[in-house]
């Protein structure tokens, strides 16, 4: 929601702890670390995306559970 609401041009931290109803110091961590955050957004989405089709993978039987690991290690080695 920090992230959201700094996209759409709130920068103000009373704002921002308002809408988010984070504490002071958690807002200003969050703020602080923006740019390093938006920076991996990317990385992030591709991250949960590869989870979910893991996920479904391993639900539907088309993945053994012992190889789940392995997998992640191996697509998150892929973004460095």
């Amino acid at each position: 929601m920090v992230v959201d609401a700094m996209n759409h041009g709130t920068r103000d931290s009373k704002a921002i702890m308002s809408i988010t109803k984070l504490s002071p110091f958690v807002a200003s961590k969050i703020i602080k670390n923006y740019p390093s955050i938006r920076s991996s957004l990317p990385d992030l989405r591709t991250l949960f995306h590869t989870m979910i089709n893991l996920e479904y993978q391993i639900k539907t039987g088309q993945l053994p559970v012992d190889l789940f690991w392995s997998t992640v290690k191996a697509s998150v080695g892929k973004g460095k």
